[in-house]
């Protein structure tokens, strides 16, 4: 049951900068592309890049009920209860079940990540916890 004070829903969504390296990457691919397979492969790579750095620039609400994590086709919420870990082994969060895992798009540290990426991975476990302790 979420807890009996709801939490206002706030953001996980990654800074622009941090899509940098995915945007010169897709570049380079699709320059690639069409330079050695022509024109219309070239637009698909396009297409596919386009959606690949989408997925990430559109983020991920949490909130009472869970974490609703969006895509570009359609978005799944992730219920607090169905959340066994929440973990930041590498350069992302990831979150997961029994028999599944999904990283979140935001917080991220490398080169291009987050100042307050602890305090972002802190504030998510508390939220996680507040909601199972009811």
């Amino acid at each position: 049951m979420p807890s009996e004070q709801p939490i206002s829903p706030w953001l996980l969504r990654p800074r622009p900068i941090q899509l940098l390296p995915s945007v010169a990457t897709s570049v380079v691919a699709v320059a690639l592309l069409s330079w050695l397979f022509g024109r219309g492969l070239g637009v698909l790579g396009f297409i596919l890049c386009a959606v690949f750095v989408a997925r990430d620039a559109i983020g991920a609400t949490v909130s009472s009920d869970g974490i609703r994590v969006r895509g570009v086709v359609r978005s799944k919420l992730i219920t607090w209860r169905r959340i066994e870990r929440i973990e930041a082994p590498g350069n992302r969060v990831s979150i997961a079940g029994m028999t599944w895992a999904t990283t979140l798009p935001a917080p991220r540290k490398g080169m291009f990540g987050d100042p307050d990426f602890d305090s972002k991975v802190a504030q998510l476990r508390d939220t996680w916890r507040a909601n199972l302790s009811d």
